[in-house]
């Protein structure tokens, strides 16, 4: 019998977890136990607390060889919003093998796709991933959509500058100087914006009526309600995540979660995880977006990055400054066949509400 024949696939249950810590030990982007053991922890915190998870439903799917756990592959149960309706379907994610076995690593990952195709009841969509997982995805056959696009805010020019000038001395007199015009213009544009925001650290049920109320106007992306972002953004291990939201007369009109990372430079860059608002509200989306830059100033980030697919939120971004700065993130749709009613909406990019919220992968960070 070859190796590839003895591979099993079964869903993840909570004895597996002593094996997932010692199978994260074996990253290459793990150098120390305690990032392997938090890693374990944000895992559990995915697979087992789910809030659109029906009873027993699998979240994690494992491949076994001779009774060992060698790889893995995430699919969270997800709700979403969709052409003014709730829909089930799923988030294909955190996809992994052992080093050891990545010479069949092809067929691992294609076994864990096959399972996931068979025992899930309705669409999935895979968002970014690593080349050898997108070309196995694409062989696979599943539908690719054009990516949303990233935009940038630059806060901090000094890397610019000295990429351009070369000369430390002159770097030394120029940057300040290009900074404090910088600044200077982003005083001048956020002073036509006063709306007030406040600090969000639960989300109540306002969320839920909020959400309801926005859900004939927004993009198809997962349905915010109150238990899927506290599940997401507030109870979750280890949380950064820091919450804005506009309220009037004590109603939700709108929020924006934001997180900050270190750069290849080691320095931090904000990153805008969700924003919410009802999308002909360009007010309170202007406010969110407003709030963002000014935590992110005192952060002292280099920029801020975002995803967006809207365009009626681009236009609004436009206004503070954020430019198209690349492609983004891959989208690819499975299991079409089962929602065939939403068939032609879900493949329309332009029909998205995409943000960097959407995707668990800073949900794996701690």
């Amino acid at each position: 019998m070859s190796l590839t024949d003895q591979i099993r696939i079964r869903t993840l249950t909570r004895s597996d977890l002593d094996q997932m810590y010692r199978l994260h030990l074996t990253r290459e982007d793990i150098s120390d136990p305690k990032d392997a053991w938090k890693r374990t922890q944000l895992l559990e915190w995915l697979a087992f607390h789910n809030p659109y998870a029906r009873n027993g439903e699998g979240t994690y799917y494992v491949a076994e060889v001779d009774g060992v756990i060698v790889g893995f592959e995430g699919r969270m149960p997800m709700e979403f919003a969709i052409n003014g309706a709730r829909r089930k379907g799923y988030y294909v994610h955190d996809t992994y093998v052992h080093p050891d076995y990545r010479k069949i690593g092809f067929w691992i990952v294609r076994a864990l796709a096959k399972a996931i195709e068979e025992q899930s009841d309705s669409f999935f969509c895979l968002m970014g991933g690593t080349p050898l997982n997108l070309m196995i995805q694409r062989r696979m056959g599943y539908l690719e959509l054009p990516p949303a696009a990233q935009y940038t805010k630059v806060l901090g020019l000094n890397r610019q500058i000295s990429k351009v000038l070369k000369v430390k001395p002159l770097v030394s007199v120029v940057a300040p100087l290009a900074q404090l015009l910088l600044k200077a213009l982003d005083v001048l544009i956020l002073s036509k914006y006063n709306t007030p925001v406040t600090s969000i650290n639960f989300f109540d049920s306002r969320f839920d009526t909020f959400m309801q109320e926005v859900l004939s106007q927004t993009g198809v992306s997962s349905y915010k309600n109150s238990s899927f972002l506290n599940w997401r953004y507030i109870h979750r291990p280890f949380p950064k995540e820091k919450v804005f939201g506009v309220e009037h007369k004590k109603k939700i009109k709108g929020f924006i979660v934001l997180t900050t990372k270190l750069s290849e430079t080691e320095r931090p860059v904000g990153i805008i995880l969700d924003i919410m608002a009802a999308s002909d509200d360009s007010e309170t989306i202007a406010a969110l977006c407003v709030a963002a830059i000014r935590f992110f100033r005192e952060q002292r980030v280099d920029s801020i990055s975002c995803l967006l697919s809207d365009k009626r939120y681009v236009r609004i971004f436009r206004r503070f400054l954020f430019r198209k700065s690349s492609a983004g993130q891959q989208l690819l749709l499975g299991n079409l066949e089962k929602c065939e009613n939403e068939r032609e909406h879900l493949t329309n990019i332009e029909h998205w509400h995409m943000t960097r919220g959407e995707s668990d992968g800073l949900m794996l960070s701690a």
